[in-house]
């Protein structure tokens, strides 16, 4: 009797590990996919974030300043444009993450690489869909990705954005958020 229970301790260790190699190797699996995901959700976010910029009217301006008076009683307001102020950038950066679902997962033929792209026209354009796989929940995902970005890194986004870095997408996805491992070869795409 008491082989029997040694060997069936034996198998149980084995089974379990076993299973926590299974687990472990999903886990690394999911990472990539994550990784993939969460720099693709990344990138069409800085790409959302800089249409609705251009967009505004870059006439339109907000007072900003401070609170304090100086010596003379007086309180310092200046006038900046408010298309990519931090106003601007916090009201844009609520709603964002909604316009994930008019992006889909884009296979690229040769490198069997996916990106995202914007398959949903923002204003009647053209857009090439060849090697793009529509699919609901792509958006859904991207859009859970971009939630989570945001509640991790939403000051830096907007301090990105404000330093008006010539790549921010390089800057915020690839140096900042580390979610990218170098600049998109799909950038035009979006």
């Amino acid at each position: 009797m008491k082989l029997h229970g040694e060997w069936l301790l034996q198998y149980g260790i084995s089974v379990l590990l076993y299973c926590m190699l299974g687990m472990f190797r999903s886990a690394e699996a999911g990472r990539e996919i994550d990784s993939n995901i969460y720099c693709g959700a990344c990138r069409a976010l800085i790409n959302e974030v800089e249409y609705a910029i251009s967009q505004e009217d870059p006439r339109q301006m907000i007072t900003v300043g401070s609170f304090r008076i100086d010596p003379n009683g007086k309180q310092k307001h200046t006038k900046i444009p408010y298309a990519g102020s931090e106003a601007h950038l916090t009201e844009v950066v609520e709603s964002v993450c909604e316009k994930m679902t008019d992006y889909a997962e884009k296979l690229n033929p040769e490198t069997q690489e996916k990106s995202y792209v914007r398959y949903n026209s923002r204003n009647g354009e053209d857009i090439e869909l060849e090697h793009v796989s529509i699919n609901s929940s792509t958006g859904k995902i991207l859009q859970v990705a971009c939630e989570n970005i945001l509640e991790e890194h939403e000051e830096d986004l907007v301090r990105s954005f404000k330093e008006g870095s010539e790549d921010v997408e390089t800057r915020f996805c690839s140096s900042v958020t580390k979610l990218c491992e170098s600049p998109s070869s799909e950038r035009d795409e979006l």
